[in-house]
């Protein structure tokens, strides 16, 4: 028998005298080994549960973010097309109160020169026998003057059926109204819609509660804020301000100059041109055809006259029919016109091109000439006689001489423009003081167009931010949210006693927009940023939690951040 079989006999002999004894002890063995499984396990599930937590407050924070980047480039792609809507009204709608003015004026002119000629040539009707062949004849300059006002007028009334002034108007007043009630109802509406997005993300990772510092900040700047049931839980305001008067000068310069670019030119490489072009601004206008720095207002025609307001004045011929008017009214054509008679064939050669003009046939310079030549006759006929204008005989005529390049037409245009630039002040104090009436016909002169309703980004000024940094946008722009999550159940409850109350934790977020902080630029971004809220305005964020924040964060989390002390120190810990 060798070493090894005496030792396994004294083993064996040792186990079957102490076999209880040795079950006991291996009994007890595995006590501390599955206490300390337990304890691994519900550490490791509330390490996840944890993480899951953050995770979740992350995906809230973001997900308020991104819905406030969707909404602020849906408000800048809508202001883009509004600010083409208004140069279009503005520009067909003052056709029309120009025309009718214009009508008015002309039937004065009309009237009053009959009565000056029929007083100039009254005496002949009581010579015998030729008087009345002398009174007529003694008309005809009183006659050619009524048939070219009259001529004057028909041009001017066409404008309604060859171009449609007020169907123009009408598309463009109803593209403002629906562009600005679109905009008003992302503005309403955000909080809640935030709200909806950040529960969504919550129930998919099963979070229990969310709440948002600040929500509903200004109730008056969201319609939800005031008519939603479950108020705890809305997001922040959408960060912008509705009609402030930094914002108009904005959309004026939108309308005027687009929304920026710059045109470094290409170069030519291998046969390939490599564009220099570089954005500054967003540059909507210039991605929508317009050249840089041209705007709706300043690049709307055509490429001979690109000025809209200047090519509807050329188009629709507005321009050299109010020229035209204006020197009628000037023109010494109403005097004792015995020696008349030449002129109808003048007068009838005037008649015949302004016929061939209405058909749309190119007439314009031969018109021209003839108008010229027939005003050169009267003049030089007048003062023979007894020369007197139709502006002498009580004629209204226009403040100023009217031409191609200046009229009042344009000035009108540029009225209309000016008046929205400033943001319409007529009509807001009119409307203020409950006399929209009065609004409504000062409007005929100051706008005849909606009201444009313009958003502007939170917290700047009337220039814009170019290539802002993220340190350049205030805390309207940081959604800041909070999220509970139950505690998870853990193994051998009457052991290891459940201590927490729950998970809790925030993350911080961040819209943003690299090319500018301003109307127009629709590349606003979301992305997640450290929680510097709550190193720096921690006592504002519990003071605001303990009256708003539901009672799951009451019961926990406030009291701990309570017991903070020093925000500074803590806050570099936490915030990171």
């Amino acid at each position: 028998m060798n070493i090894f079989t005496k030792i396994k006999g004294v083993i064996t002999k040792f186990h079957n005298d102490n076999r209880g004894a040795i079950g006991f002890i291996t009994i007890v063995s595995f006590i501390p080994l599955t206490l300390m499984l337990f304890y691994l396990v519900n550490s490791s599930k509330a390490i996840h549960e944890h993480t899951r937590t953050q995770d979740a407050a992350d995906m809230v924070a973001l997900a308020h973010a991104s819905e406030a980047a969707r909404s602020l480039n849906t408000l800048s792609m809508n202001q883009v097309s509004m600010t083409q809507a208004f140069a279009s009204g503005v520009t067909g709608g003052s056709l029309i109160p120009i025309i009718l003015a214009h009508e008015i004026l002309v039937a004065l002119a009309i009237a009053m020169s009959l009565k000056e000629g029929n007083s100039i040539c009254k005496p002949y009707k009581s010579i015998p026998i030729v008087g009345t062949i002398l009174y007529g004849a003694c008309m005809v300059p009183t006659l050619i003057t009524v048939e070219r006002f009259t001529e004057n007028g028909i041009r001017a009334a066409a404008i309604f059926f060859t171009h449609d002034p007020h169907n123009a108007l009408k598309v463009a007043s109803n593209s403002v109204n629906a562009l600005n009630a679109k905009n008003k109802a992302l503005l309403d509406r955000f909080p809640e819609a935030a709200s909806i997005a950040a529960k969504q993300v919550a129930q998919s990772a099963e979070v229990t509660t969310i709440y948002f510092d600040e929500n509903c900040k200004d109730p008056d700047a969201a319609a939800t804020c005031n008519s939603a049931s479950d108020k705890e839980r809305l997001g922040m305001n959408l960060p912008v301000e509705k009609n402030v008067f930094a914002g108009y000068p904005r959309f004026c310069a939108g309308l005027f100059f687009g929304t920026g670019g710059a045109d470094l030119g290409s170069l030519g490489l291998g046969g390939v041109n490599l564009s220099l072009g570089a954005s500054l601004f967003n540059g909507s206008f210039v991605k929508r055809g317009f050249p840089t720095l041209k705007g709706p207002m300043s690049y709307g025609g055509d490429s001979e006259t690109p000025n809209l307001r200047d090519f509807v004045s050329k188009e629709t011929r507005i321009g050299d029919i109010l020229k035209d008017y204006w020197r009628l009214v000037d023109n010494k054509s109403l005097y004792d016109g015995v020696l008349g008679g030449p002129l109808i064939a003048l007068s009838a050669a005037a008649a015949a091109l302004a016929a061939a003009d209405a058909l749309g046939l190119p007439t314009g310079e031969l018109q021209d000439e003839v108008d010229d030549l027939l005003d050169q006759v009267l003049d030089a006929v007048g003062p023979i006689l007894r020369a007197k204008s139709p502006g002498q005989a009580g004629a209204i005529n226009y403040p100023y001489e009217q031409t191609e390049d200046r009229n009042v037409y344009k000035d009108l245009v540029n009225v209309r423009t000016a008046n929205m630039c400033i943001g319409d002040p007529v009509g807001s104090f009119t409307d203020a003081i409950g006399m929209s009436s009065v609004s409504s016909i000062a409007s005929v002169v100051t706008g005849a167009l909606p009201k444009v309703d313009v958003y502007h980004p939170m917290d700047e000024g009337v220039v814009p931010s170019i290539q802002p940094g993220l340190s350049d946008y205030s805390d309207s722009y940081k959604p800041l949210a909070f999220v509970y999550r139950k505690s998870n159940k853990r193994w051998s409850p009457s052991v290891f006693k459940d201590t927490t109350k729950g998970f809790y934790t925030y993350s911080e977020a961040l819209v943003y927009n690299p090319d500018e902080i301003g109307l127009y630029s629709q590349n606003w971004q979301a992305r997640l940023i450290p929680a510097e809220k709550m190193a720096s305005k921690l006592s504002g964020i519990v003071t605001r939690m303990n009256s708003k924040a539901p009672s799951d964060f009451k019961n926990g989390l406030t009291e701990d951040l309570n017991a903070v002390k020093n925000e500074a120190t803590w806050g570099e810990v936490v915030a990171k």
